[in-house]
């Protein structure tokens, strides 16, 4: 997610986007925490599954968490949907709360 915001500090920008976080995390019932790992070190996230599927193969399968390219356990296409509608809702929900405090946001 790009955020703009005309004359804000650096330090202001991470602190409205950790309230939001926190904010998007309450409202949609999903914590990507593991999807911005997967960024912090330069994972490609286009999508959720890339990054399970990213995450599987660097932890050589070690990691139930991943599982087979899957994220969280999700194991079957309806888990799949699921997951990507509950992250969807998070994004929406960050967007909203950045807006709200005067950002212009793109996905």
């Amino acid at each position: 997610m790009l955020i703009y915001k005309e004359g804000v500090t650096p330090e202001q920008e991470n602190k409205d986007r950790a309230a939001c976080n926190e904010w998007a995390i309450q409202q949609s019932g999903f914590d990507p925490s593991a999807i911005f790992a997967a960024q912090q070190a330069g994972v490609r996230t286009r999508t959720i599954f890339e990054v399970a599927g990213a995450m599987d193969i660097a932890t050589g399968g070690a990691d139930p968490r991943w599982g087979s390219g899957a994220f969280g356990g999700a194991t079957t296409s309806a888990d799949k949907r699921r997951l990507a509608e509950l992250y969807n809702a998070y994004l929406r929900a960050g967007a909203l709360c950045l807006e709200g405090r005067g950002y212009a946001v793109a996905r």
